[in-house]
């Protein structure tokens, strides 16, 4: 569906992340299918996770007791204001399978550095061995050198260069790689600065009209979603994005005080979870510079753990 795109160059299979205005139309046009209060501790952010109970790893047909591929601990500190991350989310109330983690970082106002929210990125882990696939894939079709043969090392490299790093986070939205984003906040904020962020979050470096048109019908749906919530949310309060099977993206919102679990709905349309993960894996401007780094770590920590063969 996506593949027009990532031909556009025909010496390499994994185009160029620092995108031209050109390629921004095309990634846009990727993820489409064919068919309040005064209170000065409250801060605009993009959206907010936080943590869940700890779990072990168990790909179908792997070893049920293996440690995730991102960290030999079941929790990772993110930022010390906030409860740690889960490095693996077990199918529960606000997520419909499990995740493994990829990265994670915390969210910065950039003019003043200034924390908003900690965020980590997982992987559906019925995904990962066709991540796996596609990341050996580009480097077969891509060696560094004409006799190279090292396939995850080759990969590794690949995720390593902002110039081809974007297009492979592309490829594997484009293959259907499901992804979750799990965000918490560090300070005290509410519902409609959330709603405000990610939709900021998904237009940024869209400065074209005609492409910001495209995106409208699925933002009319994520302010819906919204729509039925206000008030603050906590800081260290949890909102949970998970792309869905058939494309959408759903949205929890939860409580760590009361544990309570808000099913606040589904953004049916795919462009926009496709698009605002791109945005979370990008290395161009990326909205988090330390999650850019510990999600290609974590991809390559991926490529050691599962890329031999290793379960």
């Amino acid at each position: 569906m996506f593949r027009s795109f990532l031909r556009l160059k025909p010496v390499r299979y994994v185009p160029a992340l620092a995108v031209s205005a050109y390629a921004i139309h095309y990634q846009l046009n990727q993820f489409q299918t064919h068919n309040q209060g005064s209170n000065s501790n409250i801060i605009h952010l993009d959206t907010q996770p936080q943590q869940q109970p700890p779990a072990t790893s168990a790909i179908e047909g792997d070893d049920p007791i293996r440690k995730p591929f991102a960290t030999y601990t079941n929790e990772i500190d993110v930022d010390n204001s906030i409860s740690s991350f889960p490095t693996v989310i077990p199918k529960a109330e606000f997520s419909s399978e499990p995740f493994e983690l990829v990265g994670h970082g915390v969210r910065s106002v950039t003019f003043i550095s200034f924390k908003v929210y900690g965020i980590g990125i997982y992987v559906a882990q019925k995904d990962i061995p066709k991540s796996i696939d596609i990341l050996k894939q580009f480097a077969i079709n891509n060696p560094i050198l004409p006799d190279d043969d090292n396939a995850v090392g080759v990969a590794k490299a690949i995720i390593d260069n902002p110039s081809e790093s974007d297009q492979v986070a592309y490829d594997l939205l484009d293959n259907g790689v499901r992804f979750l984003a799990r965000l918490s906040p560090v300070r005290n904020t509410d519902f409609n600065h959330m709603k405000d962020g990610l939709i900021k979050s998904i237009l940024s470096g869209y400065n074209n009209a005609d492409l910001k048109q495209q995106l409208n019908q699925g933002l009319d749906e994520l302010r819906g979603v919204f729509s039925g919530y206000r008030g603050s949310v906590p800081k260290n309060d949890v909102l949970v994005l998970e792309m869905l099977p058939n494309g959408g993206l759903g949205i929890c919102y939860v409580n760590q005080k009361s544990g309570e679990v808000k099913k606040m709905g589904v953004v049916t349309n795919p462009l926009i979870g496709k698009t605002l993960m791109w945005k979370y894996l990008s290395s161009t401007k990326p909205l988090s510079e330390s999650l850019r780094k510990s999600c290609t770590a974590g991809i390559s920590a991926m490529l050691d753990h599962y890329g031999n063969g290793k379960s």
